[in-house]
């Protein structure tokens, strides 16, 4: 594939505009996700993750699948089961 110098050109300036544009909006967007809605989801995530919301599973305490039971003969830990 070939294109005119003028094309390259045209392509090039258009993808440095483009580039200027999203450095401009960088600061306040990472702003957004460290002040704005971006933190409230990842305060949310924290939440659930540590059990403090209604709901809401801590690491380590969901049960075991009923099909690991069959298949393996284990015993998930603290069912009895």
């Amino acid at each position: 594939m070939e294109i005119s110098d003028d094309e390259l050109h045209a392509a090039t300036h258009q993808i440095e505009e483009e580039h200027r544009s999203g450095m401009a909006a960088m600061p306040s967007q990472i702003a957004e996700l460290r002040e704005g809605e971006g933190a409230r989801g990842r305060d949310e995530r924290a939440q659930i993750l540590s059990g403090k919301r209604r709901g809401g599973l801590a690491l380590g305490q969901s049960p075991m699948p009923k099909a690991f039971h069959t298949t393996t003969g284990a015993v998930a830990p603290g069912t009895g089961v």
